[in-house]
């Protein structure tokens, strides 16, 4: 079983799972690890570097606002 399925078993009414996977895996699931600005998505193997998390950024940000009812800045 993948890790996201597992993760997704925890997702009810109070917990949201923002699935970032796909934006990490390349053609053929292989993982990315070079941002399209051309550094590394990884500071290490636990931690996103800054070009990782600006990958990740605009999905958690719309879904944050969606989970306080926002509208889009």
């Amino acid at each position: 079983m993948r890790a996201s399925a597992i993760v997704h078993k925890f997702q009810n009414s109070r917990i949201r799972i923002v699935d970032v996977a796909d934006i990490f895996l390349e053609n053929e699931n292989s993982i990315r690890l070079i941002a399209p600005d051309g550094r590394v998505t990884y500071q290490d193997g636990g931690h996103l570097s800054e070009s990782g998390t600006a990958l990740v950024r605009p999905r958690l940000e719309q879904a944050l606002r969606n989970a306080l009812n926002l509208s889009h800045p």
